[in-house]
């Protein structure tokens, strides 16, 4: 199930893409108008994607970058913004490699990320629930010296 949260203020946008991401059977989706309400949802809830164009106003796309950051980084971001990529919000996106998309954008193009977005999520989690099955031998428990000597004694013995 792909977590995703939808944050724009234009209502229309918002519609638009409820109902794309509502045919998709593996979502669990929250829609919301303010970067406030979102930033909250941010802090007490974990996505796999987040679709937002904030552009101005007391939380911007900025502000949310920044607090994904902090908060969870493998949170795939997609990024729609009017102009050019600020200098400040390339240094927050940059590493993580989120997406921006400079409006004027297509609907197709939006769908388009999104999906690989999630993609991108999935391989991440994909990844995850192996590392946590097969761990590499620097994360394994160091064995513990005195139970390979009560090995060696018993094979000794048989």
């Amino acid at each position: 199930m792909m977590n995703v949260l939808i944050i724009d203020d234009d209502r229309e946008t918002r519609e638009v893409l409820r109902t794309y991401l509502h045919l998709k059977d593996d979502v669990r989706l929250r829609v919301e108008k303010r970067g406030s309400r979102a930033a909250k949802c941010i802090l007490h809830h974990k996505f796999d994607v987040i679709v937002t164009a904030l552009h101005q106003g007391p939380v911007s796309n900025c502000d949310v970058a920044r607090l994904l950051a902090a908060q969870n980084p493998d949170t795939q971001l997609l990024i729609v913004g009017k102009g050019s990529c600020s200098q400040s919000l390339c240094t927050i996106i940059g590493p993580h490699g989120w997406l921006y998309l400079k409006e004027p954008v297509s609907l197709d193009r939006i769908v388009e990320a999104i999906n690989w977005a999630f993609d991108r999520a999935r391989r991440a989690s994909d990844e995850t629930k192996r590392a946590d099955k097969y761990p590499s031998p620097m994360q394994r428990p160091a064995l513990d010296p005195s139970l390979l000597a009560h090995t060696a004694q018993q094979e000794s013995e048989g």
